[in-house]
């Protein structure tokens, strides 16, 4: 029984309908013969349903998330897939009378409702009660003379095990990639650990405890330190020398391409929502795509594709910085002002600011770079097996395009070890969506989708086996 709690403990990301307020703190008790394990469930009420975490304080566990929670018609349905665990219970005012189902066998539990207030709602996964190694470690970037630092899980603390980098996609992520109160890094991390397989995940350059500047950095820069990440691990002794292997989000799954195809030090890949499209030409259709989600006429889809291209053309025929921005500036004033309604302008920044800040965007040295990266001239050259996860609904890394892009690639590197799988209802982040857009993320309380992790764990074992 006592697995049974640290496999409670161990559920991740959540998805939720709701129909009865079960706001608050619920304690429970589950009882196998003469031994009893204590259980607090925490309920946040959202917009979109319930935020829900897990405390055991028989093993000193807070704040953990739950994987799937749905209230209907007085009953409270919790299931967590990953570890096939189900809770059902009738709800009533101050108790919910119910069962936990694990492994064929039911164990009653009874959930009664705390008074005292639940201080904060912000989900924050305490330090797991199961029983793995967690290391907080350091390592320097030899090229860019930087310290990055990062969290290494181990299954045991002493023994020879395979190892994983997460690799972050666009924009400064710390070693959770936190976004909107999730850790998907510490999802995922966690989760393979309890597989088997270490982890190392670590923030970027200028972000947490890492040094340097993030600002200035491009995607070569970070492919360095990706690479730096790698040298550290060999000389690790509880690190399978070889069976390194890489996991990429976003533009992570290109950098691990760009590393993997020159490196023969790396078992095996795995792309998440990667590009397969030229940088420009990934930035031109990212901003269609959006613009016709978001409700955008045909006529200003059309602008809005003419307008990057143009932008782009721009940036990449220019020779002189200086003069490139004020193009750009000019061109985008001038450009905006046709399509007020779709420019995608936060609301309290007026027009000038929003222009300024699409310039910085667009001419900054990342961009300068990554617009010109054609990922295939990677991905033919790649010759370890490959997972691609692409979400369905994916608007930032159009899904169609971009696989197809990865798929016609790797055709041509004749790699017979490439899986490709699109999984439905989906986003970039992973989570189940309703439209896939980025202005959806912060209503979203799943963290990662279990098919995900599912994908992810079966794949790995069976690379790992090999």
């Amino acid at each position: 029984m006592k697995r049974i709690v640290l496999l409670l403990l161990s559920t991740i990301a959540f998805y939720s309908a709701m129909c009865q307020d079960i706001s608050g703190k619920w304690k429970g008790v589950v009882r196998v013969k003469k031994t009893k394990f204590n259980v607090v469930f925490r309920f946040v009420k959202t917009p979109n349903g319930y935020i829900t975490t897990l405390d055991s304080p028989d093993y000193g566990a807070k704040g953990y998330p739950i994987n799937s929670v749905k209230v209907n018609h007085g009953q409270l349905e919790m299931a967590m897939s990953i570890v096939r665990i189900e809770y059902s219970g009738k709800i009533l005012s101050n108790a919910i009378h119910g069962s936990l189902a694990f492994n064929g066998r039911h164990y009653p539990m009874w959930l009664t409702r705390v008074t005292d207030p639940v201080p904060d709602t912000k989900v924050k996964p305490a330090k797991p009660a199961y029983s793995f190694y967690t290391e907080n470690v350091t390592f320097i970037n030899p090229k860019s003379k930087i310290l990055l630092a990062g969290t290494l899980t181990l299954p045991k603390k002493t023994g020879n095990f395979p190892i994983v980098v997460l690799v972050s996609g666009y924009g400064p992520d710390d070693r959770d990639a936190e976004k909107y109160l999730h850790k998907p890094f510490q999802v995922l991390a966690e989760y393979l650990t309890m597989n088997g397989i270490g982890v190392l995940r670590y923030d970027d350059r200028g972000v947490g405890q890492s040094k340097g500047e993030f600002r200035t950095a491009t995607t070569e820069d970070f492919k360095t330190d990706v690479e730096s990440a790698m040298e550290y691990l060999k000389k690790r002794p509880e690190v399978d020398k070889k069976k390194m292997s890489l996991i990429g989000q976003g533009e992570g799954g290109l950098i691990a391409a760009m590393i993997v195809s020159k490196s023969n030090d790396i078992k095996c890949i795995a792309m998440l929502g990667a590009p397969g499209m030229r940088g420009d030409n990934l930035m031109i259709h990212k901003a269609r795509t959006i613009a016709a989600a978001s409700g955008a006429s045909e006529e200003d889809v059309v602008k809005i594709n003419k307008i990057y291209s143009k932008t782009f053309r721009i940036i990449t025929d220019s020779l002189e910085t200086r003069v490139m921005k004020e193009e750009v500036t000019d061109f985008l004033n001038m450009s905006f002002k046709k399509i007020p309604l779709s420019n995608g302008k936060p609301k309290g920044m007026s027009f000038d600011q929003y222009v300024d800040t699409k310039v910085d965007e667009l001419t900054n040295p990342w961009m300068l770079q990554y617009i010109k990266i054609d990922p295939a001239a990677y991905f033919e050259t790649v010759k370890c097996p490959v997972l691609v996860l692409h979400g369905e609904k994916d608007l930032e890394v159009p899904t169609e395009l971009n696989t197809l892009a990865i798929k016609n690639a790797f055709n041509k590197a004749q790699n017979n070890e490439v899986t490709i799988k699109v999984l439905p209802k989906l986003n970039h982040l992973f989570q189940e969506c309703k439209t896939g857009l980025p202005d959806e993320y912060p209503s979203i309380t799943e963290i990662i989708s279990t098919s995900a992790l599912d994908e992810l764990s079966e794949w790995f074992n069976n690379q790992m086996a090999k």
